[in-house]
């Protein structure tokens, strides 16, 4: 198993809260089994009922697993190795619906709060969103194309114990095959630092994805959707070279904002937004010949300047000392850090003078001078005229 697929499962499972193992010795199959903590399901799902599952894989196929409890699982073949992904559910059931679920399995309903209790810990997912997951992980960790295989295997259909697999309806095959083309193009547009046309095909990606919801989409899914697109994006930066911890940092100020977003239309607005600025960085890295360490510096200065900045702190964060981070950025950008980031609060401040009435106090604390003598000072020096002069001679 490469180093690359154990990393991806991982990342996947911190950012959606499933359970995603990769199954190569003996250990890993212990991992999963102690995410089975209702009895009963691990007396169902054996080392041998697993086997079974995986020999009827080709590589990149996929099988959906419903059991009695209506709990899904998703089995896979990623290269050579075996892939688990859940528990999970896709809709939650009240403490009644599980005494019935027990009853149809032939099981004694005193089990009846275990069984909601499980099921309650569990992270709730379509089975659409989860396979999306698992093809998201196939495309990106090795480079054969993933033929859309699928197979349902439901123990609790029609009372069974065992039911046949089922295919896939070849209308959703085309669908999937569909958005993974979307998917594929937005990675390597973003990749590209290509803005115009990542936007344009997200727009498409978004638009074959109201396939799923004809009759609409909840806040909450559009967040799931968002944390998907979030992925996708970051995989792509990842291979044109962002660092991680940059990357850690422009797609947790996106999780916050879609968050805290109170209408879909706000989350789409970030969707466009979060692909912009990766393109933009990616474009600089690309043409400008930025250093990583220098285009960290740059991202964290243009979207921190109205806080307080210490370089000392900025080259803790970096894993560099304060006198590299300052002789590298130099020797790339023909100024230090300190004069880039006096330069950029007195452009911001220029902004504010030219088409607002705020205070001189104010502006200068918005740009994060907290001295308004010393802010009237460094505008002087960048403009050659006081702030009040500038504004009277700029504003219309």
């Amino acid at each position: 198993m490469t180093l690359h697929l154990t990393s991806s499962c991982r990342f996947l499972a911190d950012l959606t809260g499933l359970s995603i193992v990769p199954i190569s010795k003996k250990q890993d199959l212990k991992k999963f089994f102690d995410t089975l903590t209702f009895y009963p399901q691990k007396r169902a799902l054996t080392a041998a009922t697993l086997n079974s599952f995986f020999s009827t894989l080709a590589v990149n196929d996929l099988l959906v697993v419903t059991d009695v409890f209506q709990v899904h699982f998703i089995f896979t073949k990623i290269a050579d190795t075996k892939v688990i992904f859940g528990p999970f559910c896709s809709k939650l059931l009240t403490q009644a619906e599980c005494s019935i679920l027990l009853k149809k399995a032939s099981i004694e309903t005193t089990l009846t709060q275990n069984l909601t209790v499980y099921r309650n810990t569990l992270p709730v997912y379509s089975l659409d969103q989860v396979i999306h997951f698992v093809t998201t992980l196939i495309k990106n960790t090795q480079s054969s194309k993933w033929t859309g295989n699928i197979k349902h295997l439901d123990y609790g259909a029609a009372n069974s114990s065992v039911a046949a697999p089922l295919s896939v309806k070849k209308e959703d095959i085309t669908f999937i095959r569909q958005r993974y083309q979307y998917e594929t193009d937005l990675m390597t547009h973003i990749e590209a630092g290509n803005r115009n046309a990542a936007i344009t095909t997200w727009h498409a990606l978004h638009k074959a994805a109201a396939h799923l919801n004809p009759l609409g989409q909840t806040l909450e899914n559009a967040r799931v959707s968002a944390a998907i697109t979030r992925t996708t994006i970051r995989l792509a930066a990842t291979r044109a070279g962002l660092p991680a911890d940059l990357n850690d940092h422009i797609t947790g100020k996106s999780r916050r904002i879609i968050n805290h977003a109170h209408t879909i239309d706000e989350i789409n607005q970030e969707h466009e937004r979060l692909i912009q600025e990766y393109c933009t960085l990616i474009h600089d890295y690309q043409t400008k010949s930025y250093s990583i360490l220098t285009l960290s510096i740059l991202y964290y200065l243009q979207h921190s300047y109205m806080k307080q900045i210490r370089l000392s702190n900025l080259a803790q964060e970096l894993d560099v000392t304060p006198d590299y981070l300052t002789k590298r950025f130099h020797r790339e950008f023909k100024m230090t850090p300190s004069q880039y980031l006096r330069k950029l609060r007195m452009h911001k401040a220029s902004q504010l003078l030219k088409y607002t009435k705020l205070p001189i106090q104010t502006i200068s604390e918005r740009v994060g001078v907290l001295d308004a003598n010393y802010f009237v000072k460094n505008f002087r020096q960048e403009y050659k005229e006081t702030p009040t002069f500038y504004r009277k001679h700029h504003q219309g």
